[in-house]
């Protein structure tokens, strides 16, 4: 949270925040609390850790959910860096 509101409000505008973490719950509600409502936010989870995707993600397991997505060409943008790396 202390992440978000430092950031400047005219940056997030229109923005699409994409978070990379485990937990989800807290960092969703925070995301949508604290961001524009014109902020996009993608929530995903690479599920694997250093160890096991230090060779590559190729068939790694990689979740997401387009929380509040009004601009589904870039979501799917930010999303295909995981599928190009191989995340299934």
């Amino acid at each position: 949270e202390k992440v978000l509101r430092a950031l400047p409000a005219p940056l997030l505008e229109k923005a699409l925040v994409v978070d990379v973490l485990s937990v989800k719950a807290h960092a969703k509600q925070t995301m949508l609390a604290v961001l524009p409502p014109t902020a996009d936010v993608l929530c995903t989870h690479p599920m694997f850790g250093p160890d096991s995707g230090r060779h590559g993600w190729q068939g790694l397991p990689c979740v997401y959910d387009q929380v509040r997505v009004a601009d589904y060409h870039r979501a799917a943008r930010a999303l295909a860096l995981f599928e190009d790396e191989g995340c299934q």
